[in-house]
């Protein structure tokens, strides 16, 4: 594996804890940690398209695409 698959991969491990975490705070009536572990979903998320977008840029030696978001989510990659 590459170091973005590595990445990736952790991301995805990530989403997987934090999906959990969330499930068991909503029974529980946790509403906080439930905010929490969401936003850690959404940011691993994040991070696995600007992993993408960024393997994608280097394979295709591409000039980036306006429509993919940049590291702050603004939509101007590169």
């Amino acid at each position: 594996m590459t170091d973005w698959q590595h990445q990736i991969r952790n991301q995805l491990n990530l989403v997987l804890y934090a999906s959990s975490w969330a499930r068991d705070s909503i029974q529980e009536g946790r509403t906080q940690d439930a905010q929490d572990a969401l936003l850690r979903i959404d940011d691993a998320v994040a991070e696995c398209v600007l992993l993408l977008a960024e393997w994608e840029r280097e394979s295709h030696n591409a000039a980036p695409d306006p429509q993919l978001p940049d590291q702050y989510g603004t939509g101007q990659a590169g």
